[in-house]
């Protein structure tokens, strides 16, 4: 059997939550006299739209603004700092890609932040993801509807499958999001899901849940050389 996958971006192949996401967050929060460390940002609001998060806790500010604030904060933030890869992604992306299986990225994030994230050298190396995605990317900013609908998991499948993927191939999403997993069963694909919390899902035999990514990369590993 051939495999395709479409893989989530933020938190599953790089780690951006703290660094970047919560950073960024806790640095604007600060301007407005609101005091959050990035610690406490993640805790509370990890999986939450930005939007929502300054909606709530600023309410007297254009949200809109301050997403757009964020995003100039994290740019600055990858460009000064290299990136975390999760172990064992960077080097199970490379496996996909030597042996010629279908792989795009499938992320929440405008397409500039994931370019960056994709040029970006990442773990003090002389490597990026860009290496083994090269333009194989879709952003949910070209979508109608964002995660948790499986509009940008469809069209990331729809790119491959015109770059040349057999479209009767078995599809997994990879993700570690609510989101993802949701959106990924909406598009009627099986979904590898990163997360050592919820539990909520595992009776589902479309999900397969990993607690840490050197396992969900050797689990990868292993359908492929089964």
């Amino acid at each position: 059997m051939s495999y395709g996958f479409i893989f989530d971006l933020d938190g599953l192949l790089i780690d951006t939550q703290l660094p970047f996401h919560a950073l960024a967050e806790s640095m604007i929060f600060d301007k407005y006299g609101l005091h959050l460390l990035p610690e406490e940002i993640s805790e509370r609001y990890a999986g939450i739209s930005t939007r929502k998060i300054f909606s709530e806790l600023l309410p007297n500010e254009k949200a809109d603004d301050l997403v757009k604030e964020k995003w100039e904060i994290m740019s600055s933030l990858v460009k000064a700092k290299a990136p975390v890869a999760l172990p064992g992604m960077f080097e199970v992306c490379q496996f996909l890609k030597a042996k010629q299986v279908p792989i795009i990225i499938a992320s929440a994030s405008p397409a500039f932040w994931i370019e960056l994230c994709l040029d970006q050298l990442i773990n003090n190396s002389e490597h990026n993801f860009r290496e083994v995605f090269e333009n194989n990317f879709v952003s949910a900013e070209e979508c109608k509807n964002g995660k948790p609908a499986p509009d940008v998991f469809l069209l990331a499948k729809e790119r491959l499958i015109k770059a040349g993927a057999d479209e009767k191939i078995k599809w997994f999403v990879v993700g570690d999001g609510e989101s993802d997993l949701m959106g990924g069963l909406a598009a009627e694909m099986d979904v590898l899901y990163l997360s050592s919390t919820n539990f909520n899902h595992d009776e589902n035999e479309r999900v397969k849940r990993f607690s840490d990514s050197v396992s969900l990369a050797s689990y990868i590993r292993g359908i492929i050389s089964s």
